[in-house]
């Protein structure tokens, strides 16, 4: 075995998610030894200000991702609008890949990305916000041997995110926001097998969620070719591309169930 020590923190939020989040910066110690990667579900237009807020709110530096940004410890990453954050090894990438569940950034992708690269060394945290996204990446974690934190839904704002994960996943603390950090100060840092689960089931699951991406992909690619005006002009080609999209999504939802349904049976 390959001993290691849990040092990312991910975290999710959409809906109610700035007031969310700077209560959970405020509750970091200041000499917390992980990084903390942060998407937030925002409109695409413009720069965002986020990392500014933060900065603000707790001790920890707070900086946008820039691709190719090597990851260290006791810094707060915030996932630029309309890009992926993703976890590669020792860096964060940004990504240009088809929005999933609707969202770029989106949750998921920043916490299956975790789990692939850093196994158990992640601690995934879902804030408020509505709907399912970080459900299935959450799943992700938990199979690597992570942790899952979830915000109180009693307290959240929109309560669907914090609800679907504790719905799916065997959650490890569901907390007031204000109390996350204290709980991390405990979890980061402890020593954990890096070894993972063996290479096949590795490739497997990278296979599923591959394949999930395709078909989220094809979905909304469907649907904006139904709205063009060539298929607006031609009623067979609307058909033909609703058709798509609906055989997309509705694959797309069922590979999507089967990954969150694993999140129980770990």
């Amino acid at each position: 075995m390959a001993p290691a020590r849990r040092d990312l923190v991910v975290v999710g939020a959409s809906a109610g998610g700035v007031e969310a989040l700077t209560k959970f910066v405020a509750s970091l110690p200041a000499n917390l030894p992980a990084a903390v990667a942060v998407v937030l579900h925002m409109p695409s237009r413009g720069p965002s200000a986020l990392h500014f807020i933060l900065s603000r709110s707790g001790p920890l530096r707070c900086v946008p991702v820039s691709d190719g940004q090597p990851v260290r410890p006791g810094r707060v990453y915030v996932a630029p609008p309309d890009r992926h954050l993703v976890v590669s090894g020792e860096q964060l990438r940004l990504s240009d890949e088809p929005p999933a569940l609707g969202h770029r950034p989106s949750v998921d992708v920043l916490f299956s990305s975790a789990a692939r690269t850093r196994g158990a060394r992640t601690i995934g945290v879902v804030l408020s916000g509505a709907l399912a996204d970080g459900t299935a990446g959450m799943v992700a974690i938990k199979s690597r041997g992570g942790v899952a934190l979830v915000q109180d839904p009693v307290e959240a704002r929109c309560s669907g995110m914090p609800l679907s994960v504790i719905r799916h996943v065997r959650v490890d603390h569901v907390l007031p926001v204000g109390e996350i950090g204290h709980q991390l100060a405990h979890l980061v840092g402890q020593q954990v097998d890096a070894d993972g689960p063996v290479r096949d089931e590795l490739s497997m699951e990278r296979a599923l969620w591959t394949a999930l991406h395709t078909l989220d992909e094809k979905a909304e690619l469907s649907r904006r070719m139904r709205a063009s005006p060539l298929a607006r002009a031609h009623s067979y080609l609307a058909e033909r591309y609703a058709r798509a999209h609906q055989e997309a999504a509705e694959a797309a939802d069922v590979l999507r169930a089967h990954l969150t349904r694993r999140g129980l049976e770990q």
